[in-house]
């Protein structure tokens, strides 16, 4: 039998932030997100869900291209999101939208957090700087 390779907490961290990310957006599709948002949004959404999905077992091979698209992933997300936020005109709080599009879409950012932290940490370790 082989050794069993044990992962980092800093790799489990992204691979969990990204199946949080993935799995919150999926419930987004289920409940109506797709509805609520206009076209171009819709794709990115659609876009940054099937990036997540990709890497999701590339992260957990422990592969540095992998945790450097995470970061990269998570920055791009958190920018669009919040710059989002203020640009676009935010529907009624009393109107279904308003869940789904700004408190779903914030805790959404809150996702993106650990997701940039711990790929950043992995990334760091799985390539360390090389010294003169």
């Amino acid at each position: 039998m082989g050794e069993t390779k044990r992962i980092s907490i800093n790799t489990l961290g992204v691979i969990v932030g990204l199946v949080l990310s993935v799995g919150f957006i999926i419930t987004g599709l289920v409940q109506g997100l797709a509805a609520a948002l206009d076209p171009a949004s819709a794709t990115f959404v659609y876009l940054v869900t099937l990036a997540g999905l990709i890497l999701i077992p590339i992260c957990s091979r422990e592969n540095k291209w992998g945790f450097l698209s995470a970061m990269v992933l998570g920055m791009v997300n958190f920018v669009f999101k919040t710059s989002w936020y203020l640009i676009t005109k935010l529907p009624l709080p009393e109107s279904p939208e308003f869940r789904l599009t700004v408190v779903g879409g914030a805790i959404w950012l809150i996702i993106q957090i650990p997701i940039i932290i711990f790929s950043y940490r992995a990334y760091r370790k799985v390539s360390p700087l090389k010294t003169a």
